[in-house]
């Protein structure tokens, strides 16, 4: 079991390898890559029996949140973010029709959900032929990622559930609980998964439109390096 698991494990680790090699190469692998890791990930959960767990290389655990299946799904979780800031970024640009470079300028201090409410009302008052399925689907996101819940919130554990602690930001202050079990946040994440694929597709992006994208903020970083200082005053 041992040596399925670390064979299940290098694959993954070489999908995402691949996916994430190279930042121009990230987009364009992004659908592939979610792809090999879920087929993985699940593949890994349905294997994996409880007679099995005593003989993982990982620490055994009592608490659902720790052991490696649910870890994966977080892990899986958080690396589908990274796509959909670049596709998020990358609609923008699109729907604002301007540079690249401006964009970054504009985006990079932005919080997802300033991001997200720009994004949605450039869609609304396009006139894009496929905009009511970007919308839909990048709406979907928007509503079923729980990012800030999952990311930021205490959580804690027995062995059939997790529980996310979900505080207040502003205003009185408030916690609520979250409550899963493997099977409710796996079907959550899939769904998520789902609504990220979708989105991607819908806007049809050209990888290497995406590329030059990428690229154009690696390119302010120079100018910004070179730049350096106050500039000189005329006698």
């Amino acid at each position: 079991m041992i040596g399925r698991l670390y064979r299940l494990l290098m694959l993954a680790a070489l999908a995402e390898s691949i996916a994430r090699g190279a930042m121009h190469l990230w987009h364009a692998a992004l659908p592939l890559w979610h792809s090999i890791a879920h087929q993985l990930l699940f593949s890994w959960r349905k294997s994996l029996t409880v007679a099995d767990e005593k003989s993982s290389p990982f620490p055994t655990s009592t608490k659902l949140a720790t052991t490696p299946q649910f870890c994966a799904l977080m892990g899986y979780y958080v690396g589908l973010w990274s796509g959909i800031e670049l596709t998020t970024d990358f609609a923008i640009c699109k729907f604002m029709k301007t540079t690249p470079k401006e964009v970054h300028l504009i985006t990079s201090g932005m919080m997802f959900g300033r991001k997200s409410r720009l994004l949605a009302d450039l869609i609304g008052r396009s006139k894009h032929p496929r905009k009511a399925a970007i919308l839909g689907a990048f709406n979907r996101i928007r509503g079923e990622s729980k990012r800030d819940i999952f990311i930021h919130s205490y959580q804690w554990s027995d062995s059939k559930s997790v529980k996310f602690v979900e505080r207040s930001i502003a205003g009185e202050f408030k916690a609520k609980e979250h409550p899963f079990t493997f099977e409710e946040f796996e079907a959550h994440i899939q769904s998520f998964a789902n609504a990220a694929n979708e989105f991607y597709f819908a806007l049809k992006a050209d990888p290497a439109e995406v590329q030059v994208f990428a690229h154009a903020a690696l390119s302010l970083n120079r100018k910004s390096k070179r730049s350096r200082g106050k500039p000189k005053r005329k006698a």
